[in-house]
Order: C-alpha cells, then sequence, then structure tokens
C-alpha cells in the first residue's frame, strides 16, 4: 500500500470517528431534556441569580446572596443544619426562569444603580411585570429605594419589596429581620413563616431576639441570643448579636470578649466590626484597632463597616480629615448607614456641635440605639440646650429603664441645668450606681458633685468603693484630685505617683 492510499484510509477513519462521536452527542442530548422536571431541580443554579451560600462550619447558617455590595442588601436564611430544604426549594427553578427572562434588563438595571442613573433603572425595572419579578429584582427596587431622595416615590416601598421576597423565599430570615426593623408587628411577621417549616422553632427564637433589640431592651435579647448560642456555638450571626446587646449594656469587656471570638470563628466577617472598633478603643487597645482596620481593608474594601473602622483608627490618631475621607467612603456606599452618620458626628462634636447634630439626628432616623442617644444628648450639653438633653435622656429612659448608663446621662443632664436642684441630680447618679456599681459615668457625675459641695470625704469613700471597677492610674489620677481639694498634698503626690507605676 502507497503512502498515499495509507493517508486517504486515515482520512476516512477519522471522518467516520467524528460522525460516530456527534451521533452519540446527539443521543445525550435527546436524554437530557427528557428528563423529569423534579430531577432537573438539582442543577447548579447559575451565579448570576440569588444563590445558596451553606457554611457547614457555622451550623445554622444559610445565606441567599443577590448581586449587592453590601449585606443589607443580601436575603439570609439560616437553617439548623437539620436538613430542611429552606433556600431556594420549589422556588429556585421558577426564580430562575424569571431571572434567565429578564437577564439583560435586570444587568442593566443593576448597572444603572452603580452608575447612579436611578431614572434609567427605575424604568427598566418598572417594565418587568410582577408576575414574572425574581428575588434579585426586588433586591434592586430596594438599592433604588435607599439611593434615591427622601422627595421621590419609589416604586416599590422597601416593606413591600422584603414581603414579596419572603413569599419567594419563605425562609429568608434577613427580609424577616429587615421588616422587624421596619416596624411589622413580630406576631404577624411569625404567622408568615410556614407552619410546617422544621427550622420555625429557632427561627421564631432568632426573631423574638431580634425584636427585643430594635426596641432597646438589650436584656431581653441578651438572654435570647445566649441561649441560641449555646445550641449553635459556631454561629456568627448569633454571636454578633451578643457581642452587641454585652456592647449597649456597657459591659465592654465581655463585648471584647465575643468579638475575638467571632474573629477566631471567621476572619472575614466584617459586618458590624466598628462596634468592635469602639469598643478597643473604650479599652484602650489603639493596636488591635489599627491591625483590625488593616485586615478589614485588604478584606472587603466595598463594605462600609469596613470604612467605619478606618475612620475610628484616623480619629483616635488626631487624623480628623482622614478620619472624615473614610466616613465619607462609607457614607457613598451606604448613605443611610446608622453607623456612618454617628461617627462623623462624633468627629465633629468637638468643633462644630450644630453640625454634628444633623448628622445624629439623621442616625437617630435610621436607628435609635444607645450611641445614637449618647450623641445627641452630647450635642445638646455643649451647645448649652440642657432642656433637650433632659428630653432625650428621658425618652431613652423610657426606652432602657434599666439602664444605668441611661440614668448617668440623665443625671449628668439634670446637674448642668439651672432648672433642677442638685440633690436631685444626685439621686439619679446614686440610683444609678445601685443598678450597677460598675457604671464609670454614674461614679464620675456623684464624686464631681461631692467636690463641688466640699465633700471631699464622702468622694473619697465613693472612690474606694469604685477601685475595682476603674483602671488603676485612673482612680488614683481621681483620687489625688480629692486629695488637692483637701489639702492633704502628700497624699495627692503619693496617689499621682502610683498612678504613673
Amino acid at each position: 500500500m502507497t503512502l498515499e492510499q495509507r493517508i486517504k484510509r486515515a482520512r476516512i477513519s477519522r471522518e467516520a470517528l467524528q460522525n460516530s462521536t456527534m451521533r452519540i452527542q446527539d443521543k445525550v442530548r435527546e436524554a437530557k431534556t427528557a428528563v423529569e422536571p423534579s430531577v432537573m431541580l438539582t442543577r447548579p443554579v447559575p451565579k448570576s441569580i440569588p444563590e445558596v451560600k451553606v457554611r457547614p462550619s457555622q451550623g445554622m447558617h444559610r445565606t441567599i446572596t443577590g448581586d449587592t455590595t453590601y449585606s443589607s442588601s443580601a436575603v439570609s436564611s439560616r437553617g439548623s443544619g437539620s436538613g430542611s430544604s429552606g433556600g431556594l426549594g420549589s422556588t429556585g427553578i421558577d426564580d430562575q426562569r424569571k431571572h434567565d427572562l429578564y437577564k439583560p434588563a435586570i444587568e442593566f438595571a443593576a448597572k444603572s444603580i452603580a452608575a447612579g442613573n436611578y431614572k434609567r433603572a427605575k424604568e427598566l425595572l418598572s417594565n418587568i411585570p410582577e408576575s414574572e419579578r425574581a428575588v434579585k429584582v426586588y433586591l434592586l427596587f430596594i438599592q433604588l429605594a435607599r439611593k434615591q431622595s427622601p422627595a421621590e416615590t419609589p416604586l416599590l416601598s422597601e416593606k413591600a419589596c422584603w414581603e414579596c421576597i419572603i413569599e419567594l423565599q419563605p425562609l429568608a430570615l434577613e427580609a424577616y429581620v429587615h421588616l422587624l426593623r421596619l416596624q411589622m408587628a413580630l406576631p404577624i411577621l411569625l404567622n408568615t413563616i410556614p407552619a410546617d417549616c422544621i427550622d420555625k422553632p429557632w427561627m421564631k427564637s432568632y426573631l423574638q431576639g431580634m425584636d427585643h433589640f430594635f426596641h432597646m431592651r438589650y436584656k431581653a435579647a441578651l438572654a435570647e441570643f445566649r441561649a441560641l448560642d449555646m445550641k449553635y456555638p459556631q454561629n456568627v450571626d448569633i454571636k454578633l448579636k451578643v457581642a452587641l446587646c454585652y456592647r449597649w449594656l456597657v459591659k465592654r469587656t465581655d463585648s471584647c470578649r465575643m468579638f475575638a471570638q467571632i474573629r477566631r470563628i471567621d476572619p472575614y466577617v466584617v459586618d458590624d466590626m466598628y462596634h468592635y472598633a469602639a469598643v478597643l478603643l473604650d479599652l484602650e487597645k489603639e493596636q488591635e484597632v489599627s491591625e483590625l482596620s488593616q485586615h478589614l481593608l485588604a478584606t472587603n474594601d466595598k463594605h462600609p463597616d469596613t470604612w467605619c473602622v478606618l475612620a475610628f483608627n484616623w480619629e483616635h490618631k488626631g487624623q480628623r480629615e482622614k478620619a472624615l475621607q473614610m466616613v465619607n467612603r462609607a457614607l457613598e456606599l451606604r448613605p443611610v448607614h446608622s453607623g456612618s452618620l454617628q461617627i462623623k458626628g462624633f468627629i465633629y462634636l468637638s468643633s462644630a456641635p450644630l453640625k454634628a447634630l444633623q448628622f445624629f439626628r439623621d442616625a437617630y432616623n435610621v436607628e435609635k440605639n444607645m450611641a445614637t442617644y449618647t450623641g445627641l444628648v452630647e450635642c445638646y450639653m455643649m451647645l448649652e440646650r440642657y432642656a433637650e438633653a433632659i428630653s432625650a435622656c428621658k425618652e431613652l429612659r423610657r426606652l432602657v429603664p434599666d439602664s444605668a448608663h441611661a440614668l448617668a446621662m440623665l443625671g449628668n443632664a439634670m446637674s448642668h441645668s439651672r432648672d433642677h436642684a442638685t440633690h436631685t441630680a444626685e439621686e439619679i447618679f446614686r440610683e444609678a450606681l445601685r443598678i450597677d456599681p460598675a457604671c464609670l459615668e454614674a461614679s464620675d457625675g456623684l464624686c464631681m458633685i461631692l467636690g463641688s459641695q466640699f465633700r471631699n470625704v464622702e468622694a473619697l469613700e465613693l472612690l474606694d468603693k469604685q477601685i475595682d471597677y476603674n483602671r488603676v492610674d485612673e482612680a488614683h489620677v481621681k483620687k489625688a484630685r480629692v486629695y488637692m481639694g483637701l489639702e492633704q498634698w502628700r497624699q495627692a503626690l503619693l496617689n499621682y505617683q502610683q498612678a504613673l507605676l
């Protein structure tokens, strides 16, 4: 056989093999199209639509996210690890079909929102029929509602969007949480959870805890979240709530310990880390704040909490302009971020209290918590608007009647007001110390009143009782000042020397 004949035969064999391969591929495609719909439910979900991310290491944690840049535009559903379907379930395929059908419009709307062209995004989203709107569409509606000016009327309110998401994803826990934040009644919300859902018991406990938290009932919230934390010790979300409850109850050491546990379990958590930075600064752990800020910047520079931590870091170093740049970046990412508004208020507090007041009022409209009220009261005090400071303190007192810190704020405001007798403020400070003997604000306020009335012996007795709750150097400095008032110079000098050791 010649060489030309061999080449010709090889070509024929190759063509035959290609034809056979094509026939086999056709058979495979035909077989795939004949698969029953229930089997097709197992196919992977494209990344362009909300997907279920299960983090087994954290126990009950299942998250559904859209293509968003920060967590408040995500929908979370945290399962108990008991094998419940949750997540997309039977609505996932329908949600995917809706997404695929209007994929170009959805993607263009998302890009328009990112570019600030809200009018175009509004037109694109409004053209999608209500029956064809997937979870991603409602997440974009929420982004659009948050970025539009208050004067503009949104196509759908944020509350309506979260309700629609729950209809599509009945176990999307973050949707329930946002509805609680938007003042939906807890009983109504709990009735929305499917009755046959095996995750309903822990979801009910979690939402009860969140309801207490949003209404500033921090002790009740702490009890709920600690019980859940014992059942699910590796769950970061629950530990975050425990840490925040400790912070607002002014238990800084416990809060710091819980945040440290969170960082050990998942060092890539960014949510609420600016609270951790605030606690670290309260405990004078400046180096840890610097390290935290650098790690968060490397982890996620698209999250406002990262820039809040950087703002704390620069502000503590005295770099006010850099701190403002950081917090402005956070507000660009999320214009209604409560923490960013609070931090900006505190940065302006000493130099421009009237400007700071506006930021605290904006934060108040987003979220009421201890930091918001503290900022408002301090602004009013700086502006010598004592009546308004007392009014804000009384409002806080009604919300958290068992808070020593709230009482101490009220006592401080009254001690500066000419309309209230000094003995009234003294009684309030003593009541705060009965609630929490470790309340430094109350002990400092009471000590100041005693010193102003030359009751220095009583002031020394008070400081001796508070010695276990103060830092050693601070305690000695306070005692030294009292001894100076008594003109006992030797004792004052000894205490100053002790403070320096």
